[in-house]
Formats: structure tokens, sequence, C-alpha cells
């Protein structure tokens, strides 16, 4: 039986491009790739919903240096969504061919997104990759690929959707009995403003040394920059567990707390071997500077 790999966003699309050729009695097994900035527990919950094969890959080391410096930079915000679409689809045919699976395909329908589902941008994908990848929605609106020519897969069944218009994937999700799916949507969090300008902040002061769980941390919690060292500030105490649980293994985090206060603690990174608790100090006196009695801060370290 012929296998397919299908990359999997979790949206109808990927779900359809792969009920699409199950319909021809292909072997598919969904792909979905793991990062603090899209996670994996919708697809899980996805597939489980829909009687779908899933795999996971976790990327986020690789995706992080991509994203430190993108070949072809960023879209509106941090997203480098051109060089994350390579990178992923380059990733896939490296796990397809390990695998042996004989299809990588995708649920991308040609003129849905703007920069990256041209006519031109998905040609160029394959020429990038060096491989070919098969788009069961919009195949017959794309040149053949080796796959169809190899009748691996039988184009005539393939379709021939387009643009933003999305009442024939409707009427498909009925026609392939889907109980639980969600519309195509912005679902990185590398296109929120709100993350976007606290993780530059990080990249302008420590880009070389930022890991990807100090991206995880920014996520939730408030950041401030300070020369050698960047802390990462608990709201209340039901962040400390979580943010304990994060760091407690690498020795490059302090865990601190203010001895005469309850405010919330701190997680301090150190960049460069040295830093300076007044500043910290001095930040938390701001935070409380109407209290008279918290004038006099000292830091305890966990």
């Amino acid at each position: 039986m012929t296998k397919a790999l299908v990359l999997f966003s979790w949206w109808l699309d990927s779900i359809l491009a792969l009920k699409v050729l199950e319909s021809q009695w292909i072997d598919c097994t969904a792909l979905t790739f793991c990062t603090p900035f899209f996670g994996k527990e919708k697809a899980e919950i996805l597939a489980k919903q829909n009687w779908i094969k899933i795999k996971i890959a976790d990327i986020s080391s690789q995706h992080l240096e991509i994203l430190k410096n993108p070949k072809y930079w960023y879209g509106k915000n941090m997203n480098p969504c051109i060089d994350c679409h390579w990178f992923m689809i380059k990733t896939a045919f490296e796990i397809a061919k390990k695998e042996l699976f004989d299809i990588l395909a995708s649920g991308e329908v040609l003129g849905q997104r703007p920069m990256s589902q041209t006519s031109s941008w998905l040609k160029s994908v394959n020429k990038i990759s060096g491989k070919e990848i098969l788009r069961p929605l919009s195949a017959k609106l794309l040149p053949e690929t080796e796959y169809e020519k190899k009748w691996l897969v039988d184009r005539n069944k393939l379709l021939d959707i387009s643009w933003r218009w999305r009442h024939r994937q409707l009427q498909l999700a009925k026609d392939f009995w889907l109980v639980w799916f969600e519309m195509p949507g912005w679902w990185c969090l590398l296109t929120q403003q709100w993350y976007s300008e606290k993780l530059k902040s990080l990249f302008d002061n420590f880009k070389e040394n930022t890991l990807s769980l100090d991206t995880e941390l920014i996520k939730y919690w408030r950041l401030k920059i300070f020369d050698r060292w960047f802390a990462i500030l608990w709201r209340d105490n039901s962040d400390n567990e979580k943010l304990f649980e994060l760091t407690k293994d690498n020795p490059q985090y302090k865990i601190a707390c203010l001895v005469e206060t309850s405010w919330p603690l701190a997680i301090i990174k150190i960049i460069k071997d040295w830093f300076n608790e007044n500043d910290i100090i001095d930040f938390y006196r701001e935070k409380v500077q109407k209290l008279k009695d918290f004038w006099n801060l000292n830091i305890k370290y966990l």
C-alpha cells in the first residue's frame, strides 16, 4: 500500500488533504511540528476525533536558530514565515525518506495566503528543497508532480480548490463526516504583537544566548531586561510551581525572592557571569515605592 506523510496544522485544510488521499486507499500519517510558538495539543485531539494517525516532531532548537537569523527576514511581527515554511518542508522530507513514505503532502490551497501560498512561492518551495510536495486540494491547478506521473496517486481524484472562499471545504467536511475541525486562521504566536515585542527585546540584547526555554518563559510572564542579565517576574503564587519546574535543572537560572515583601518570585538568567542585584532591588522598590515599609529590600536566593 502507498504511504503518505501529510503536513498537519490541525486546521480544516490539512485534514481534508489527508482524507482526500485516504479516499484513494493511501495509508496516511499526519505530521505535526512542535515549538514554543505553536504546540501539539489541538492536533492530537483533532487526530483522535477524526481517526487520524499522527506523528509529533519537536523542532524547537532548530527553529530558534532560524528565528534568530531568517534569510527572508520577518513578516509584520517576528514571524519568519518563508524560512519557517521551507524548513518544515525540508524536515518533513527527511522524515519521509528515513521512514520510507512514498508521498509527502500538505493542505495548502493556491491563493489562500498572500505570501506563502501563491503559485510562484509554491513552485519555489520545491526548488529550494529540491523535492516535490503534493497539494491534494489544489493539485489540478498546479503542475503534475512525480507522485502523479508514477501513479502513486490518481490526479483525476484530486481537487482544484483555490483562493480564500471555503464553501467547498465545508462541503467536503460533511462528505467525509468530520466530527471536529477548525477553520484556518493565524495560529503562530510569532504573529502576535504583544509577544513579538518581548521577543525582539530579548533578541536585541541577548540574541546569541537566547534559548528555547527563554522563549517559553516570556509567553506568560513579565520580562525585565538589564545590562548583563534579564529577569522573568512572576505575577502571583499560581505561577510559582510551573516556572520552578521549567528552570530547576538549568544552572543558568537563579530563583530569587525579596526577603521583606510578599511579592512574587523572579527567575534571573545571568548572561555574562555577573549581575548587579541592586538592579532588581531598585526595580521592586519602584513597584512598591508608595509603601514606606518596603524601602529596605534584600534578595534571597532559593
